[in-house]
């Protein structure tokens, strides 16, 4: 897989960019703590610079079944992201808020599965192509990551929901909506 960063499958990927509360990280490493016993060789593979909070999750994760589970990456090239979407059984992106939400139209984009809040951007980025959590329930989360990690016909469903989905986000479309938006704004003035 990719054995220059020590990533081996199957793993969830989680994208959280610098890292910050509103990421959600301790929620998710307690979910992945909570998987079923049968997939406790699934492991947790972080790209991101920490740099909230990092003491707080680097305790949590050495007081629980996670501490050979993890993988910090830091900052990584836009290929080896790529790499990383691809390969991931699934993307966890459990966030209290987003603006938008890329990592989820990345990931859909590359055909990995994606388990997301049901809060904020993150429905309306998503639709029906992704599983939606409460993002402070974390036994919501890990049943919802074991599921894809082991429905095979539900890791399929999300892959084409999602394959099809993105195919929705575009720069031109953003361009040409903005441009109508703002023209519209302009003649009400």
């Amino acid at each position: 897989m990719l054995t220059e960063l020590e990533v081996t499958a199957p793993y969830v990927l989680a994208i959280a960019g610098d890292n910050g509360p509103k990421k959600n990280l301790a929620t998710l490493v307690r979910a992945m703590a909570a998987l079923p016993a049968d997939l406790k060789a699934v492991t947790l593979v972080n790209v991101g610079r920490p740099r909230y909070d990092v003491g707080k999750l680097e305790a949590l994760i050495a007081s629980s079944s996670m501490r050979d589970r993890v993988r910090f990456l830091g900052r990584v090239s836009d290929e080896t992201l790529r790499r990383l979407y691809a390969g991931a059984r699934v993307t966890a992106y459990p966030s209290f808020y987003e603006g938008f939400g890329f990592p989820i139209v990345e990931s859909m984009a590359l055909g990995t599965p994606v388990v997301t809040s049901d809060v904020s951007s993150m429905p309306e980025v998503a639709g029906d192509a992704a599983l939606l959590v409460d993002p402070h329930d974390v036994d919501g989360l890990a049943s919802a990551l074991a599921s894809v990690l082991t429905d095979d016909a539900l890791h399929a469903s999300l892959r084409e929901k999602g394959l099809e989905r993105v195919k929705r986000f575009n720069w031109e479309r953003c361009a040409r909506e903005t441009r109508d938006y703002l023209a519209e704004c302009c003649d009400d003035g």
